[in-house]
């Protein structure tokens, strides 16, 4: 039964590939901010990455 709950490794894979190749964008667009972040923004970058790697856990069925 839980198989039926599990994207085929493929689909897996590419949908693994997309989400790593847009947090790589992002962070590397966001290593060249010249301004110190607030606080506030990173405790949402923070909270933004417990939500991301939950995401990706789910998919590939690993705690990351």
């Amino acid at each position: 039964m839980e198989n039926l709950l599990k994207f085929p490794n493929d689909l897996q894979n590419k949908i693994l590939l997309t989400l790593i190749d847009g947090f790589m964008n992002y962070s590397s667009s966001s290593m060249f901010l010249k301004e110190v972040p607030s606080p506030k923004d990173i405790r949402i970058q923070y909270g933004t990455n417990i939500i991301n790697n939950h995401i990706l856990s789910s998919l590939t069925g690993k705690i990351l």
